[in-house]
């Protein structure tokens, strides 16, 4: 405590306590943040009275108006340096880095605007180029230089036009409006691609088109069948009735002048196979016979052969299919059966004993017949009940 020269003492404030200081601190702490708060409020204000403002409004658009032509300046700047830079290369150097983006200004606008400016801006660029006409030399002089008809860039237009008018089964894609060039190079090998399609398209190349799979109506047997049916000899031919591994036999229902002719509308066609695959052992009856190295002619044989059995058959008076017409290796006969359903074999009826015993003295008055003809049957079981 200073002492006073005359002996008086000085008298000094009390002290705040801790308390007091704490209130005065939390007062001065809301004393700023309410005027923070006005503050913003303020400035909140003024900056919504300047966007109500049509004046603001119209400069921000055209400053972006003007940023745009400026980007577009640029890029078409960037895009002459680059064919500068890469000419005929067939790599090439990309400045798209170096584009100017334009998210910062256009964020607003969807991709499809952007696009049209774009395609627009392409479509422009390219109805400005003409074809220079050549005279009779195929010379002309442009810009200083002298251009031929066989000029890269000319030809490479030229292509590209040709390659749009390539069949519409050959996707081309939409390039009428894209600065493309085709070399002569590529053009001559997707027009041989396009040719050679083409040709597979209608070609039979594959195992399945050629033969079914009963390996019997291949291609040359359903052209024979459509002549039939075309010449009236047959209306239809229906589902498969017996296989064999040398041939099948379908259903057909005859045509009006053989039906009147024969005075029935069931037949049955024999179509001798194409591919023998299950007739391991065929060489073996035909390997020295000059007629037989040819399947085709060796099927037609076999049909021929068959039609006249048939023939010898009817006039010896044994029971059998009555011949109508054979042409290459498809033979027509009449249907034993009723209606689409064919006779059982045989082997395959069953019956009592008393007809087994009538059947079997009808097969033994029959064998008196074959005797003296050229006819062989070592087994009766594919023999037909009817």
């Amino acid at each position: 405590m200073q002492r006073n020269p005359w002996g008086i003492s000085e008298r000094k404030e009390p002290l705040c306590s801790f308390a007091e200081i704490m209130d005065e601190e939390v007062a001065r702490k809301l004393q700023l943040e309410e005027q923070s708060s006005s503050d913003m409020k303020a400035a909140d204000a003024v900056e919504a009275e300047l966007c109500e403002r049509d004046d603001c409004i119209d400069d921000y658009t055209i400053a972006k108006l003007l940023q745009k032509d400026y980007d577009l300046e640029v890029e078409h700047t960037l895009r002459l340096k680059e064919k500068q830079y890469n000419k005929d290369d067939k790599v090439g150097i990309s400045l798209d880095l170096l584009k100017p983006s334009r998210e910062k200004y256009d964020s607003d606008e969807s991709v499809e605007e952007r696009d049209d400016e774009e395609l627009e801006y392409v479509n422009n660029k390219l109805d400005c180029y003409t074809i220079p006409e050549f005279g009779s030399k195929g010379v002309v002089f442009q810009n200083g230089r002298c251009v031929t008809k066989h000029d890269k860039e000319i030809c490479g237009r030229k292509n590209v036009s040709k390659f749009m008018q390539f069949p519409a089964e050959f996707n081309t894609g939409d390039a009428a409006k894209i600065d493309l060039k085709l070399s002569n190079r590529v053009f001559n090998q997707l027009k041989v691609h396009s040719i050679n399609m083409a040709k597979r398209r209608h070609r039979v190349h594959e195992t399945k088109e050629k033969a079914t799979a009963e390996l019997a109506v291949d291609t040359t047997t359903r052209m024979i069948l459509f002549k039939m049916i075309n010449g009236n000899l047959l209306e239809s031919v229906d589902g498969q009735v017996a296989t064999g591994k040398e041939s099948v036999v379908f259903h057909a229902v005859g045509g009006s002048d053989l039906i009147q002719e024969r005075q029935c509308s069931n037949f049955a066609v024999k179509v001798f196979k194409t591919t023998l695959n299950e007739f391991q052992n065929r060489i073996d009856y035909v390997q020295e016979d000059f007629r037989f190295k040819n399947t085709r002619k060796i099927l037609k044989l076999w049909a021929e052969k068959e039609y006249r059995n048939l023939k010898r058959l009817k006039s010896n008076g044994l029971p059998c299919p009555d011949p109508v017409t054979v042409q290459s290796h498809v033979l027509v006969m009449s249907f034993i059966g009723d209606e689409k359903v064919s006779a059982p074999k045989l082997k395959d009826v069953q019956l009592d004993l008393v007809t087994w015993e009538v059947l079997y003295d009808e097969l033994k008055s029959v064998v008196p017949i074959y005797q003296g003809k050229p006819f062989a049957r070592a087994c009766a079981s594919p023999l037909i009940y009817f």
